[in-house]
């Protein structure tokens, strides 16, 4: 066959047996009637891809990327034959509509927007870095001669199902999964008509289409790279959509369907589909648990879907459809045993297949029957801890942010956090420029702000005078040696005690101000306890249990867990038969240098005095956009126009530096949009984790609550003569006693006790009427019990 076709209509092949909806269409009227006139797309290209011997044809409403009729896409879609699509009849009731293009399964489309603010050129130019180049190959645009445009390409018909993004602003059209328009359509938005481009470039003769066998073939690596593994369903309860939003209707958390949502939106169009299946599940699960409103919040993501896919070539509604009844099969019971015990999310099955690296580190969890989420947490860390001491972020405001991170694993004792750290330690070895204890202390214990410092520190012999004979005096001297250190905390109570003890007061400071990279230690009057380090390179894994992890949030005011990103070391995707392993992320003990030399063009172990301000090499650079978001918001912050919950405050900093680790583990230092979409999916499930756990805390309290007060009505019964009965001062006191914890929400026991003044004699009866009656409770800390609201206040 030609390469392309020009000429009359002609006969082609039978394609899929599809229903003839063009029967029903013209008998009944259905559809929008558009004769057209001397612009009449439909009326000219129909016969033009009929003699081509294309399948798939179908009309699209005028100007618009909607398809004039239902049943022409998806995954049972109809597959359209030439003496169904052009018709006579057909062709002249649908003149004047655009021309959709359904694929065959043996072709696929590159679609690539590179206009406004997409930025998939820069994308497609990454992934030919990483990949090779596309071949040339026939493509379709209205756009010019510029990147934007889809490249059609042929694939083996039993490929299966690919990815559906294979970048930032890259999409994948399939068989299955949206539709192309084509010549001579005429684009809704710019008003230009779709043309056909022959593989130089060249622009193909007005009515001349190219054979749907004439395009190149999709390179090998790239299949393989858009291949994904056959998703494996969580054990969900397979409730329908209907039952499981009736079932579903509490809201202990109203903020957390924000939270998620706010995930789905922050993420660029290339992954889309993945993270608004990942927000459904998210919604579901909270939702089996009792923390958010299914019906409602199912509702605002299906807005936010809407309006994130408007102006989309594919039947998104039917789309979304999909992905929420997905999302709530895989859901668990409300209810049940099993939703109340989940305490957070794993990264979404899309997360894991959009990048080598992570599908590597995946599969070598897998092989060893350990958590992958936990696996990658322990990688990122690694990594952080491993790059030189003033390598930094260029965020475009204030000081070049540094990249030290901290990770909390949560889950029961036993459950594999120190397997999958020890996985992560073979993933990423060290390299030889960090070989030995006097470059990298690696899984360092915690004992006190000191010791974090402490461990940076070494002898050094420097020059301190001269001798009477003409030579230099030598003195051993304390300093840092060192700038990069793991640190490892197996079981995160020694972190909390530590944290806590007066002997450890300095840890929760000197922790904090560590992962943002600033300058640390102590000034002390001997230089033997003097401890000052900088340029410093920083991972801290700690690992919890759900009960020992809480202790954290105490801290949110100081800002503690704020600085951590949450995992959990369950996985439920786990096989049954182990895969192979595959071995280190890199080969050599020099891959590190490889990298960083690659990347930022001068000596990694060159340090300078001090990097920080210097943004003319050395720094990871975030893309633009994403630097113009981050000055948008730091200064609808500044202006008190957005006020973030307090868990989130660093939210920012954190997707900084997950970001960049990302890029650093593909082998660069310039931050995408892809790879801050790709951080989003993290945080997000950071936030579940957290909130996961802060939601199971707030049950546990609740039950103590309510069990504490019934204990305390029986004690003012029998004390007081029950509620009713009384005395008016006691009622007094009682009634102060929670207007003063209204106004200061908590408050210790004795403190509450010493605001009273002359009313010191009425406190312990009137906070055990206040406690009877629900007014106040008690709750437990680190520090002690503190008299906290009750679920009721006193009637007027």
């Amino acid at each position: 066959m030609n390469a392309y076709v020009r000429g009359p209509q002609g006969k082609g092949p039978h394609a899929d047996d599809a229903t003839n909806v063009y029967d029903e269409s013209t008998r009944n009227g259905s559809g929008i009637n558009s004769t057209g006139g001397p612009n009449s797309p439909y009326r000219t290209g129909a016969p033009a891809y009929a003699a081509a011997e294309w399948t798939g044809v179908f009309p699209v409403a005028p100007a618009t990327k909607h398809p004039a009729l239902k049943g022409m896409t998806g995954r049972g879609g109809a597959q359209t034959r030439p003496e169904q699509y052009n018709r006579p009849d057909v062709v002249s009731k649908y003149a004047g509509h655009n021309v959709g293009l359904r694929l065959a399964p043996s072709l696929v489309g590159i679609d690539v927007d590179d206009y406004d603010d997409k930025t998939g050129g820069a994308a497609l130019a990454a992934l030919e870095a990483r990949l090779g180049a596309l071949p040339p190959t026939y493509s379709s645009t209205a756009r010019g001669d510029g990147p934007s445009r889809i490249r059609l390409y042929q694939v083996p018909k039993d490929c299966g199902e690919l990815a559906v993004s294979a970048g930032t602003d890259i999409d994948v059209i399939q068989h299955h999964h949206r539709y192309t328009v084509v010549w001579p359509s005429v684009h809704p938005k710019t008003g230009t008509v779709y043309r056909w481009h022959a593989p130089d470039g060249i622009l193909l003769p007005e009515g001349t289409v190219p054979a749907p066998d004439a395009f190149a073939v999709l390179p090998s690596a790239w299949l393989e790279h858009l291949s994904k593994p056959q998703r494996e369903h969580a054990p969900g309860a397979g409730l329908a959509v209907d039952e499981f939003i009736e079932r579903c209707t509490e809201e202990s958390d109203p903020g957390l369907s924000g939270r998620i949502r706010n995930h789905f939106s922050q993420t660029r169009s290339g992954s889309r589909h993945d993270t608004m299946l990942w927000a459904l599940g998210e919604i579901a699960r909270c939702a089996a648990r009792g923390e958010v409103n299914a019906g409602k919040a199912f509702e605002r993501l299906e807005e936010d879907w809407a309006e994130a896919m408007a102006g989309e070539s594919r039947d998104t509604d039917r789309e979304f459809a999909a992905l929420l009844e997905r999302a709530v099969a895989d859901a668990p019971e409300p209810g049940s045993a099993a939703a109340v015990e989940t305490v957070g999310t794993h990264l979404p099955e899309g997360f894991w297949s959009s990048r080598k690296t992570l599908e590597h580190i995946r599969r070598a969890a897998h092989a060893r029957a350990v958590s992958a989420d936990a696996v990658l947490y322990g990688v990122l860390a690694r990594l952080a801890s491993m790059l030189p001491g003033d390598l930094r972020v260029d965020t475009g405001m204030m000081s070049p942010a540094s990249l030290n991170l901290n990770v909390g694993i949560v889950s029961a004792s036993g459950a594999g956090k120190t397997a999958s750290q020890g996985l992560a330690a073979e993933l990423v070895p060290v390299p030889d420029q960090l070989a030995g204890p006097d470059a990298y202390m690696d899984n360092v214990p915690i004992g006190s702000g000191e010791g974090l410092a402490e461990a940076y520190m070494g002898d050094k012999r420097v020059v301190t005078g001269t001798n009477k004979d003409g030579s230099d005096r030598m003195e051993k001297t304390r300093t840092q040696v060192r700038h990069n250190a793991l640190f490892y905390v197996d079981e995160g109570k020694t972190l909390i005690t530590l944290m806590t003890k007066r002997e450890g007061a300095t840890l929760g400071a000197v922790f904090r101000t560590m992962w943002t990279g600033k300058t640390a230690g102590q000034q002390n009057g001997t230089k033997e306890r003097t401890r000052r380090v900088d340029n410093y390179a920083l991972g801290v894994v700690v690992g919890f249990q759900p009960s020992t992890a809480l202790p954290v949030f105490e801290g949110t005011d100081e800002g503690t867990p704020q600085r951590f990103i949450w995992t959990v070391a369950d996985d439920p995707t786990i096989p049954e038969d182990a895969p192979g392993e595959p071995g280190p992320l890199w080969d050599g003990p020099g891959w590190l240098t490889e990298i960083l030399l690659q990347a930022t063009g001068r000596d990694p172990w060159a340090r300078t005095e001090n990097l920080i301000g210097d943004q003319a090499q050395g720094c990871v650079r975030l893309a633009d956009t994403i630097k113009r978001r981050l000055r948008a918001e730091h200064l609808a912050r500044q202006k008190g126009e957005e006020k973030p919950p307090a868990l989130d405050s660093h939210r920012p900093l954190m997707l900084v530096k997950l970001s960049a680790l990302l890029a650093l583990l593909d082998g660069r230092t310039d931050v995408t949009e892809d790879d801050w979409s790709t951080a989003a999916v993290l945080w997000g499930a950071s936030c579940a984790v957290r909130d996961g756990l802060l939601n199971a805390a707030r049950r546990d309290r609740e039950r103590t609550r309510a069990e504490r007060r019934e204990d305390k009505v029986q004690e003012a019964v029998a004390v007081h003569q029950a509620k009713a009965e009384a005395d008016s001062d006691t009622e007094r006191v009682a009634r102060r006693l929670w207007g003063v914890i209204n106004r200061k929400d908590s408050m210790a026991r004795s403190d509450l006790r010493r605001d009273l003044g002359r009313d010191k004699k009425h406190f312990t009866a009137a906070l055990s009427l206040a406690l009877a009656r629900g007014w106040l409770d008690e709750e437990e800390s680190a520090r002690g019990t503190k008299i906290v609201q009750g679920t009721s206040q006193p009637t007027p």
